[in-house]
């Protein structure tokens, strides 16, 4: 059984500034974070009415992806941060599915952070100088005239309509950087009155599945191999860093050295991004998730991993980019898999002009039909690898994939008795090849080379920041 929940997003759901505290009721303040209170109250309501739905409500799976999975992490977060605490409350739901964002990934941001966003807003609505001609409630009660479209076109001016969780000091408390101290970051959404709630008994500690994919930062594929120098990339960072030895390092653990071509480099600054935005986040919560383990607020961790590529041509094809387990594990494309499957491979969106290029080249070189299949392994060689031999002898077509993954999710969420098949060590991976194995992570140069990178990010968060933002802004 399945429950899609519906929760106010945007500036509606997230918006932020100390007016709206302002403004809020001194005896009932609820502080900020709005669209993670309407999720607990979903959460509250699956817990009282789900039984009637033929559901269990001491078997609920939450999960989330990208921005929902940062938000399901900080209900996991509420559940589990006040252990020993005589108020603590039963879990309401026994595991959670985190994918590709936790805290630290979106967010919290600080609350003085997000004013000079609010300004600019509000000026948008109501013009320039206005902001400093009226109090905190005269703002609010403004705001609250103007129509949903507009105030939604006005919120551009905020960080691109990006809208994290918030440390508010009431319903988020971020004592120090996340990144940092992650034990010290509190969350209490308040109550919720939901009468006749059932009550239950107390739970063993939350399951968690937990992974990224390979470069989840595909919106660096907009940076140009062309427009990049190595002199004006070590300038930037030496700007950024603030720290000659940790810019050296960095340098040189991301390939951005004097012997990368321009792809390399390029390929470098986005295994960078990808490192910083996701990767860290994700290797500091499965730390946290581990000591929390040590006195029972969690239960069984697994942990993993997603290389397998976009598999239609276009931009993205073969990269384990953001959202690329998706087009697998909802099978959505179902009948575009069986078409590549048998050898003819479509884009499932508008051609852009790269894959334009690739059809020309397609049409000079004749139609591309796939090998016989050999020791029951498939290879594929797609179109933009015409005239190549890069091509990949798979293990799985994309069907069978698909059917791996949701076994692997639906096994986790229905077992009863769920134990993770690996250690503490180790990660599930599916592989560029479609196969997928559990692989040890202590013992593994390619794994040990990215934590090297990601505990030389998280050594230093600010400077990590400082640098995704100078690599953004090209």
């Amino acid at each position: 059984m399945a429950v899609s929940v519906t929760y106010r997003l945007n500036i509606f759901g997230f918006g932020a500034s100390s007016d709206i505290l302002a403004a809020q009721d001194p005896v009932t303040t609820g502080g900020l974070n709005f669209g993670l209170r309407d999720q607990k109250v979903a959460l509250e309501w699956i817990s009282r009415n789900i039984s009637a739905f033929g559901g269990d409500p001491d078997r609920v799976t939450l999960g989330g992806q990208s921005a929902g999975s940062v938000s399901t992490h900080t209900h996991l977060r509420e559940t589990t941060c006040a252990v020993g605490s005589p108020f603590r409350k039963a879990p309401l739901f026994r595991r959670v599915l985190l994918h590709s964002g936790t805290l630290g990934t979106l967010g919290p941001s600080a609350l003085a952070d997000r004013e000079p966003g609010w300004k600019r807003m509000y000026e948008a609505l109501f013009g320039p100088g206005t902001y400093d001609m009226s109090s905190p409630k005269q703002r609010v009660a403004r705001l609250r005239e103007v129509p949903a479209s507009l105030l939604l076109t006005a919120s551009k001016s905020i960080n691109g309509e990006v809208f994290p969780v918030v440390s508010d000091g009431i319903t988020v408390t971020e004592l120090s950087s996340y990144l940092d101290a992650p034990s010290q970051l509190a969350v209490d959404l308040g109550p919720v009155d939901l009468r006749n709630l059932p009550g239950r008994s107390p739970s063993k500690g939350i399951d968690v599945l937990i992974g990224v994919t390979d470069l989840e930062v595909k919106c660096a594929q907009t940076l140009k191999s062309e427009d990049l120098a190595l002199n004006e990339i070590e300038a930037k960072f030496e700007a950024a860093c603030g720290n000659a030895a940790l810019c050296a390092e960095l340098l040189q653990s991301y390939g951005l050295t004097s012997s990368a071509t321009s792809e390399e480099l390029k390929q470098g600054l986005m295994m960078l991004m990808s490192d910083a935005m996701f990767e860290v986040p994700f290797h500091v919560t499965g730390k946290a998730l581990r000591d929390q383990q040590q006195v029972g607020a969690i239960g069984q961790i697994q942990a993993f991993h997603v290389k397998t590529g976009n598999p239609f041509p276009g931009p993205f094809e073969g990269v384990a980019h953001h959202c690329v387990e998706l087009i697998y594990l909802f099978e959505a494309f179902h009948d575009a898999f069986v078409e590549a499957d048998n050898g003819n491979a479509r884009p499932y969106t508008d051609p852009s002009e790269e894959f334009l290029k690739v059809q020309k080249v397609t049409e000079v070189n004749g139609t591309i039909t796939p090998p016989k299949v050999q020791d029951e392994t498939l290879v594929a060689v797609t179109a933009d690898k015409v005239g190549t031999t890069d091509a990949i002898a798979y293990k799985r077509t994309n069907i069978e994939l698909s059917h791996a993954m949701q076994d692997f999710w639906l096994d986790f969420i229905t077992t009863d008795d769920w134990v993770a098949p690996g250690g503490p060590e180790s990660v599930f991976v599916f592989g560029k090849d479609r196969g997928s194995e559990m692989e040890n992570t202590a013992d593994n140069p390619d794994w040990q080379k990215r934590r090297q990178r990601w505990d030389l990010l998280a050594s230093d968060p600010e400077t990590m920041s400082r640098l995704c933002n100078t690599i953004r802004q090209g």
